[in-house]
């Protein structure tokens, strides 16, 4: 790179010929992965033309593929987007989200599109968010009962103990609040009576509507293109039930039986508690900040192993934006994206 010295604070900056050569990559890398951007939508499925890009990038970029998992991207992407079979006796399920202060602006427009997006009946919906937040959080006029739906706000501390909240800032402090969030939703859904709890998480906006669970306990999953190795690793760490896991399903939102978690517990036999300190000391093991997931990993693996017959894959077709973009989009716009998309992440961290 090119650099000029400014002697007013003797700081460098990049010249305009480099500025214009970082657009110029910056363009060409926009370019390139507008192929895997047009795939990743609802009716797209990538074919022979998708192939023919997939020759022409290696041939620009001989690492891409230790970079990009390409098998693993076709099959996800090329699950048909249609009407799942289920049986029409349909049980009423639960809606679970778990609030952070950062995502309080878009709680609207998840817990709406939420019931829109889904046609079990609902029995109701529950918010989890720190104790500080309760008044502030029930105050909120959209939280009325809707669609004969209640709501039901409740505090963290109804679903985390003292002990686990030690162990998470002692150990893992930079990560309190991700890792907090999965033992608030392992810790509800094991305790729920209800045949189906749907976890969104509170940045993540359900555009499609769909049976998640029928009465004979068929439901959906989605497969996702993202694999965090340590994740699986982890799991084979504390049970052999996960010996095998080829697929990944991180997908922000995820139909839980609860009668199914209890029993993944029982396998295993270990408290969430333990399940936490094993965790926690694995992450310092392979010195990781985001080394496992104790929610949609250990759930989803073990359906598939033990109830793979039950099982409707789904196309995540999920689109990620920034906050800005976000804020920025109209009531019409985001109506559109339900005919392209079947859910749009708005994550804390894409500015």
């Amino acid at each position: 790179f090119n650099f000029i010295v400014s002697h007013d604070n003797e700081r460098l900056y990049p010249s305009r010929e480099n500025k214009a050569g970082k657009l110029t990559n910056m363009k060409l890398g926009n370019l390139l992965e507008m192929p895997i951007r047009i795939y990743e939508k609802r009716s797209k499925i990538p074919g022979s033309i998708f192939r023919k890009y997939i020759f022409l990038r290696k041939k620009l970029d001989g690492n891409w593929p230790k970079k990009f998992d390409i098998e693993k991207y076709i099959y996800v992407n090329s699950i048909v987007d249609e009407e799942i079979k289920f049986s029409k006796s349909l049980p009423p399920i639960e809606i679970l989200i778990v609030v952070k202060p950062e995502d309080f602006k878009l709680l609207e427009k998840v817990v709406q599109n939420s019931i829109i997006a889904t046609k079990n009946p609902i029995s109701k919906i529950i918010l989890i968010v720190p104790d500080s937040d309760i008044n502030a959080t029930l105050s909120k006029e959209f939280l009325r009962v809707e669609h004969g739906i209640s709501t039901i706000v409740e505090p963290e501390s109804k679903y985390v103990t003292d002990e686990e909240i030690s162990l998470i800032r002692e150990n893992l402090p930079k990560r309190y609040g991700w890792i907090l969030q999965q033992i608030l939703v392992a810790r509800y859904v094991l305790k729920s009576a209800a045949k189906g709890v749907l976890v969104i998480d509170a940045d993540t906006i359900l555009l499609k509507s769909r049976v998640w669970l029928d009465d004979f306990r068929n439901q959906v999953l989605i497969p996702t293109q993202e694999f965090n190795y340590p994740y699986y690793d982890f799991l084979q760490n504390i049970s052999s039930i996960y010996s095998d896991s080829r697929q990944s399903f991180v997908s922000h939102h995820m139909l839980m039986q609860p009668i199914i978690l209890r029993e993944i517990h029982d396998a295993i036999g270990i408290t969430i508690t333990d399940l936490l300190r094993r965790a926690l000391n694995y992450a310092y093991q392979v010195q990781s900040n985001s080394p496992f997931d104790l929610k949609y990993e250990p759930y989803a693996q073990y359906l598939i192993k033990q109830y793979g017959s039950k099982v409707k894959f789904a196309k995540w077709a999920n689109l990620s934006i920034s906050r800005k973009e976000f804020h920025k989009m109209t009531p019409s716009h985001l109506n559109k994206l339900k005919y392209t998309y079947s859910s749009l992440s708005v994550h804390h961290w894409n500015e």
